[in-house]
């Protein structure tokens, strides 16, 4: 479905076209819920860029150039259970084009502040690691009104923009507890690359991890559609975080480890972990990102308070004696 929308006022000279508005489905081939009509989100744009554009002009301009913005073309790309995320492609006067992210909370009240609290976060993340996090830009609230003009049914529903990560695809998970890329014609990765993401997944994560405020962000919902990847024939696969939902405040880096080896997500009827096969890896990761000696450090904190950090593993004690075995030094 395509619609041309050529909004009045001081935007009679920009062409909005929509596209891709069709039903999209979760893994399991459940259509995903929605709670609103997209006719509903092609009028609040048109109307917010006739009004009171804060964000979409200021952050196309910012990338452009100052040249008037001729046509706006919005392509449903992807959808989760917390937003939309449609590409969105920017033409001047001059013929130049810019590709964006523009990303749309799936309603109101909880999933409005949710996409909020995501925005800003991003915007921290990545001036910590720019290689691992996408560029945010800026935000605002679009409002939708209701239908029958009852007013305690209008919404405010946040939306923000973000780089266009060119060549990414959604991470997804298989039934295999494998990743693949949940795009038209998938692509499964094979056991191996599986676990090489884990390790880089797990790296993203580390890296990101505030030492001096103790602060680390919550781990990420891989099936939420979290992490994009762009694939590589040499398997040196590139990750980027495009969503985090939350931080968690003073946690030690040994809680952190902790969290790992105590966190797994239900997938049909088996679990799925962010945990690498080898448990040296994590040792090897944890030293990549803070040194041997912070790694032991942090090690041995978790051992000696072992009975109340690591209360409901996620994965068999044996995995845990690896684990000890290979810190030990």
């Amino acid at each position: 479905m395509k619609k041309l929308v050529i909004p009045k006022g001081r935007t009679t000279a920009v062409k909005i076209l929509w596209s891709g508005f069709r039903p999209m489905y979760d893994y399991w081939g459940n259509e995903l819920k929605r709670f609103y009509k997209f006719d509903t989100l092609v009028s609040s744009v048109s109307s917010y860029l006739e009004t009171k554009d804060k964000f979409i002009n200021d952050t196309i301009h910012s990338v452009m150039g100052p040249a008037q913005i001729t046509s706006l073309k919005f392509h449903l790309f992807q959808e989760g259970k917390y937003q939309f995320i449609f590409k969105l492609t920017a033409e001047n006067k001059k013929l130049k084009k810019a590709n964006f992210a523009f990303v749309v909370a799936k309603d109101g009240n909880e999933l409005t502040k949710t996409a909020r609290i995501e925005h800003n976060i991003l915007k921290k993340l990545h001036l910590k690691c720019p290689q691992f996090v996408v560029k945010p830009y800026g935000g605002d609230y679009l409002f939708f009104p209701d239908r029958h003009g009852r007013k305690e049914f209008h919404r405010n529903i946040y939306a923000y923009m973000t780089e266009w990560l060119s060549g990414y695809e959604e991470l997804g998970i298989n039934k295999d507890l494998q990743f693949y890329t949940n795009v038209l014609s998938p692509h499964t990765f094979s056991v191996s690359e599986t676990n090489n993401i884990k390790i880089k997944i797990m790296e993203i994560i580390l890296s990101l991890y505030n030492q001096e405020n103790e602060e680390s962000i919550v781990l990420p919902e891989i099936a939420s559609g979290d992490f994009v990847i762009k694939r590589s024939p040499s398997k040196n696969h590139k990750l980027k975080m495009i969503a985090c939902r939350g931080t968690l405040k003073r946690i030690t880096l040994e809680k952190l480890i902790s969290l790992f080896l105590t966190t797994s997500w239900k997938w049909g009827n088996r679990k799925f972990t962010l945990l690498p096969d080898n448990p040296h890896d994590i040792v090897r990761t944890l030293v990549k990102i803070f040194g041997k000696e912070k790694t032991i450090i942090a090690l041995n904190n978790l051992w000696n308070n072992e009975k109340n950090l690591l209360k409901n593993l996620a994965v068999p004690y044996e995995y845990v004696t690896v684990l000890k075995k290979s810190s030990i030094q």
